[in-house]
């Protein structure tokens, strides 16, 4: 990314941004040593940890590797092309995405290829009987809550396992902002109408 995007407002920043500005300008070679960290915190009158910090930013955007027990050296960041633009055609009518999912999921039928647009196992692999007896025993100890007391966004206790099975992951997300679907298909589809309109 150009130097000028990088974020915030932050000594460390600056500083990166000044680097990579020389870089791109040719004030300083594509592989050329850079400063040590220490002698960029006292020409920079900061601490270590704030040279550091700009180094690793420089780093992570591609404007500086590092080689063990040399130090670190200038590069070019690989950019790619900016991507053409598209113009779609202008119309109001809804797609049909029914359509476009049922020809998908019928290619495997027509060719040789084993689809994996469904995660659906074959019924001799499933215990059916003892789904078939648990399901009978929800039904009736807890209908209220499998026929009536669902909300849109799924029932409570799966969102609330799905939430703290994503705090382990290291993400912290409130059952509230998780809606449970029918399958992938219903997810892209939910996501498309809450960011698009027809047209």
């Amino acid at each position: 990314m150009p130097p000028e995007q990088f974020d915030g407002a932050t000594r460390f920043a600056a500083i990166a941004r000044r680097i990579a500005a020389a870089i791109d300008d040719g004030a300083i070679a594509a592989g050329e040593r850079l400063p040590s960290v220490r002698r960029l915190s006292r020409q920079e009158g900061v601490s270590m940890t704030t040279a550091l910090a700009a180094m690793r930013l420089l780093e992570s955007h591609g404007y500086v590797t590092v080689r063990p027990q040399s130090g670190h050296f200038a590069r070019h960041p690989a950019r790619l092309p900016a991507p053409a633009r598209s113009e779609p055609p202008q119309h109001d009518r809804i797609p049909a995405i029914e359509g476009l999912i049922g020809d998908i999921l019928s290619r495997s039928v027509r060719g040789r290829g084993f689809s994996f647009g469904e995660a659906v196992p074959a019924p001799t692999l499933l215990p059916l009987r003892a789904i078939a007896r648990r399901i009978g025993r929800l039904a009736h100890s807890e209908g209220e809550t499998l026929l009536g007391g669902l909300s849109g966004q799924g029932l409570a206790e799966l969102r609330a396992a799905i939430a703290g099975r994503m705090a382990h992951a290291g993400c912290t997300v409130h059952p509230d902002a998780i809606t449970i679907t029918g399958g992938a298909a219903d997810a892209v589809a939910l996501a498309l109408r809450a960011v698009t309109s027809p047209g």
